[in-house]
């Protein structure tokens, strides 16, 4: 199971991405240093997520998922790094993040 990410620019949806359950593992159940994060501890709960973020949060969400790489796995840094592109690939609006 993934949560689905929804992007948006000038309300239309734009992209459409997701965040692995091998990720999510490795930022949530192996550690607990996402705890000190405001945006990215939102996503903890794995079938309570329903996440809207405006441009200024999607853009606080990569800086912390970037910082999060020290505390990771190879494998789940190459997910961050992918995500991270993804998020700053163009200016989105909005973002949905939707849980299972």
């Amino acid at each position: 199971m993934a949560l689905d990410i929804l992007l948006y620019q000038q309300g239309n949806l734009t992209h459409c991405d997701y965040i692995s359950q091998s990720l999510h593992d490795a930022l949530f159940r192996h550690n607990n240093y996402w705890r000190s994060y405001m945006t990215l501890r939102k996503l903890q709960d794995y079938y309570l997520t329903d996440l809207r973020l405006n441009h200024q949060q999607i853009n606080q969400l990569a800086s912390e998922l970037e910082q999060m790489k020290i505390f990771v796995d190879k494998h789940a840094s190459k997910q961050i790094d992918r995500m991270k592109n993804v998020l700053n690939e163009k200016t989105y609006d909005e973002a949905w993040i939707i849980g299972d």
